[in-house]
């Protein structure tokens, strides 16, 4: 049975819901505050120039394969999406800047060039660390339906792991957490904004 569904919100998330609902049959409204669809993802302006706003990191692209099949369509038809050799560029100062890339080693010795040795063999465990904590939350709750407790996504997850669960630090904070690895608080800083 098809029901007329109203989405607010014309945001990534708006527009993939929209998009899944009438893929299924369902008549579907957007509605959204702004006269522009995307949400952060717009055309903006700075100083006089044309600039692309919005979200730095496009992750998981097959959550948008998936989409745009699912619609009968594919993300090819409707983008054009080219692999960056440099995910992203920061900077403290005019000397202090520091490039990740997509290779990982191209960013081991890129940090090990910004903040020494050490903070490269920690960048390598944050990134095995990291690795490890997505392979345990991909499907249970990133992919899998939203829980209203702890308890379900444990069951998810599988209390044989819990070894892993723990190995994330459920109740430490992020700055702490970040110790183990960096010393530089520059690169704390730095791994600390990537939990937005």
């Amino acid at each position: 049975m098809s029901a007329h569904i109203i989405v607010i919100g014309a945001g990534m998330g708006g527009l993939a819901s929209a998009a899944m609902l009438a893929a299924q049959g369902h008549a579907v409204t957007v509605v959204d505050q702004e006269n522009w669809v995307g949400g952060k993802a717009r055309p903006g302006e700075v100083d006089g120039q044309d600039v692309a706003a919005g979200p730095t990191v496009f992750t998981m692209r097959d959550v948008f394969d998936s989409i745009f099949d699912a619609c009968g369509s594919r993300l090819e038809d409707h983008l054009n999406v080219e692999k960056a050799e440099v995910l992203a560029r920061h900077a403290w100062s005019g000397d202090e800047r520091l490039d990740l890339f997509a290779d990982l080693e191209q960013s081991v010795d890129a940090v090990g060039d910004f903040a020494g040795a050490r903070e490269a063999a920690g960048y390598r465990a944050f990134c095995e660390a990291a690795q490890r904590i997505f392979e345990t939350l991909d499907q249970p709750m990133l992919r899998g339906d939203r829980v209203s407790s702890p308890l379900p996504l444990m069951w998810r997850i599988g209390f044989w792991r819990i070894p892993t669960l723990q190995a994330m630090r459920p109740f430490d904070n992020l700055w702490s957490a970040l110790g183990d690895y960096f010393e530089d608080p520059r690169l704390r800083q730095l791994f600390g904004r990537y939990s937005t």
